[in-house]
């Protein structure tokens, strides 16, 4: 999560493992697109890219209460190898969160939790097939002016399995509209190898209320995705 760099724009959530500790002001919103974003597999001889075109709406409903409704409303995944070569299209499942700052003894440190629920409202095969609950918070710790160090933790719920993820991240703000970060995240479930992914991207304020994101993560382990990232266009709507 690099985050906006223009100071009466809260926060976007993209791009980025994490996402940004500050939260909608009431009667804001802002709309997150991956346009598209992407995660690449291969296994067993067969590879396989899924793209989704990811929507989430941000809207405050309080001083300190967002709600966030997201979901891939359209995806495209190529598969082939092994014998196999198709193609999919479909919707994803749909996840409504409630997100909130939590409270901080110093100004150069801010963290928020995020929780919700994700319901199986994709068709296959872009569906988990049942509800998955998540709890997360995300830390931000200011080094500087143009620096700061994050951490990210999450976890998940679907029948009756409980993972989680970790990422630690650094951000740098390169101009007033210009910033980046380099990220680490690491997933353990039960029943699946662990899986530990690395990378970084960019967003640009391209205007007071737009962001432009480039985002890239690379598998380091044998089972973790070969590629994830995607290209993204975010707006704040005071």
């Amino acid at each position: 999560m690099a985050g906006s760099c223009l100071a009466d724009t809260p926060a976007f959530d993209r791009p980025g493992i994490a996402f940004s500790t500050t939260t909608i002001p009431r009667g804001g919103l802002s709309v997150e697109l991956g346009v598209p974003d992407f995660t690449h597999t291969s296994a067993a001889g067969i590879s396989s890219t899924l793209y989704s075109l990811d929507t989430n709406f941000r809207a405050g409903l309080g001083r300190f209460i967002e709600v966030q409704l997201a979901t891939p409303v359209f995806n495209h995944q190529d598969t082939s190898g092994g014998g196999i070569s198709g193609s999919a299209t479909g919707v994803g499942d749909s996840s409504l969160y409630l997100k909130a700052p939590l409270p901080a003894s110093a100004d150069r440190f801010s963290w928020a939790v995020l929780g919700g629920v994700t319901l199986a409202t994709g068709r296959d095969p872009f569906t988990a097939g049942t509800a998955r609950y998540r709890l997360a918070t995300s830390m931000s710790l200011k080094l500087n002016d143009t620096q700061s160090a994050g951490f990210y933790m999450n976890f998940q719920e679907s029948a009756g399995d409980t993972g989680y993820t970790l990422s630690p991240s650094f951000n740098v703000a390169l101009s007033d509209r210009l910033s980046g970060y380099l990220e680490v995240g690491y997933t353990h479930f039960p029943h699946i190898q662990d899986s530990t992914i690395a990378g970084g991207g960019l967003a640009w304020m391209i205007a007071p209320t737009v962001q432009l994101d480039i985002s890239l993560d690379l598998g380091m382990t044998p089972k973790s995705p070969g590629a994830q990232g995607g290209v993204g266009v975010s707006f704040y709507i005071r």
